[in-house]
């Protein structure tokens, strides 16, 4: 029974934590929030078909690269400072 004590507790542990109430978190709803309907909901092809229909141009590939070259850049200017 000594080993399954450790074991035991790291099973109840979660299940305990789950039970907490987070009052700051209550008290950051609105009234209006409580009372607002519900969203209405959406079929799938509805909330992702936009975007995958979206192309990227040429241009947007160069700016696109052009901008990450300019990240790396800093990143390595980055690493080579001590840190303070």
């Amino acid at each position: 029974m000594p080993r399954a004590l450790p074991i035991l507790t790291l099973c109840l542990a979660p299940l305990l934590a789950g039970c907490t109430e987070f009052p700051e978190l209550d008290a950051a709803i609105t009234p209006e929030a409580r009372q607002a309907a519900y969203p209405t909901l959406l079929p799938i092809d509805q909330i992702t078909g936009p975007a995958y229909q979206t192309r990227i141009t040429g241009n947007e590939v160069a700016e696109l690269e052009t901008a990450g070259a300019a990240h790396e850049r800093r990143a390595d200017y980055l690493r080579t400072r001590p840190i303070e």
